[in-house]
């Protein structure tokens, strides 16, 4: 079932009901403190925290010693309720904020946790510092007992940068989120579009299409770094660790669908390399080999990734007993630097490659 959409709205007078009735459910759950509220918890009167707020939006008018910051309701767009509340601080210009509060603090309602509205708040808190604020990255806080809010800030691209035990016992954990353009919702890729493909996230349930179209067979896997797949079990869990790398990591892959037929054929992928580049891998069902549609897809992944996602530096490799793989490469626009090895996973084979970079000028 689709969970229901999220807006973020900033608190006016129109909310002053509900605004008064969160409060005073996190009262009732027992709850002295409420997460991201800018003080409302501690501030009787509504209209005097709606001032509170317009005073803490002004670089002139904000507290001594504050940063600017902007809070939102988080509104449930089906029946207009608030269920959560997120503030964004501008800058980190105290220690306070440096070493534990961050740029964002976000929370939901007693009532209507563990509905997934904490990553969707997260998500569009993080677009609006990046097209609004135009920051490069925010720092995110949380317990680390908290597992909830710790799998929301990874789900979001969290990096943990250092973990300490606070003074009141509280194990801190501070992460910092890059903030590329396009921001993957809940590790999914997004889908993009070619003349004759579709390249989209790669799901559990193209096990059986990938396994019998290419993971099964030996002449696509003979110059990659894994082995064939012996069943569809062992397509299933390459899937899935191809989507938790989506999740988890600077990672981005796509099955290529051709839009003809809508069959999946391949699938590409562009991951961190031991050179400080961004790596790019494909293959692609054999009975669709010298058609082009490898470099239709090499060509968008790579739009993509410099235009939407801000990357600059690339490489390639491919075996010398491949050099189809290599003119893909060279119509990408990738230029051949040096000749290395690499071998498969398991480490039965060995193989000359050449590599090849591609570097985008600022």
């Amino acid at each position: 079932m689709e969970k229901d959409k999220i807006k973020l709205v900033k608190p006016s007078k129109e909310y002053e009901r509900q605004a008064i009735e969160y409060k005073e459910e996190h009262f009732k759950n027992g709850e002295k403190r409420i997460s991201a509220c800018s003080k409302w918890y501690k501030i009787a009167d509504y209209a005097e925290w709606l001032k509170h707020l317009e005073n803490n939006s002004k670089k002139e008018t904000v507290e001594e010693n504050c940063s600017v910051a902007t809070t939102f309701f988080g509104i449930r767009e089906s029946d207009n309720k608030i269920v959560g509340m997120i503030d964004i601080r501008h800058e980190l210009i105290n220690d306070f904020l440096k070493n534990y509060a961050g740029h964002i603090g976000y929370g939901v309602r007693p009532s209507e946790r563990r509905n997934g509205y904490a990553t969707q708040m997260l998500s569009l808190a993080l677009k609006y510092c990046k097209d609004e604020l135009k920051l490069k990255k925010v720092m995110i806080s949380c317990d680390k007992e908290n597992e909830g809010s710790r799998k929301t800030i990874l789900n979001a691209g969290g990096k943990l940068e250092k973990e300490y035990i606070a003074e009141n016992g509280e194990n801190v954990q501070l992460y910092w989120i890059e903030l590329n353009p396009i921001i993957k919702q809940n590790g999914i890729v997004d889908t993009l579009e070619t003349e004759r493909l579709i390249l989209r996230d790669l799901r559990e349930s193209d096990a059986e299409t990938a396994f019998k179209n290419w993971t099964c067979d030996d002449d696509v896997s003979r110059y990659v770094t894994w082995s064939t797949h012996k069943n569809v079990d062992e397509t299933r869990e390459y899937l899935r660790g191809e989507i938790k790398k989506c999740k988890e990591e600077d990672y981005y892959t796509w099955g290529i669908v051709l839009k003809e037929n809508q069959e999946l054929i391949g699938a590409i992928s562009a991951f961190d390399s031991e050179e400080g580049r961004k790596e790019i891998g494909y293959n692609i069902t054999k009975k669709y080999w010298r058609n082009g549609y490898t470099t239709e897809a090499l060509k968008e992944v790579m739009r993509y990734l410099i235009e939407d996602i801000g990357i600059k530096k690339f490489i390639c490799k491919h075996a010398e007993l491949n050099p189809a793989s290599g003119a893909v490469m060279r119509k990408a626009g990738f230029k051949y630097v040096k000749d290395t090895t690499y071998e498969k996973m398991d480490g039965s084979t060995k193989f000359k490659a050449k590599v090849y970079f591609l570097d985008v000028e600022d």
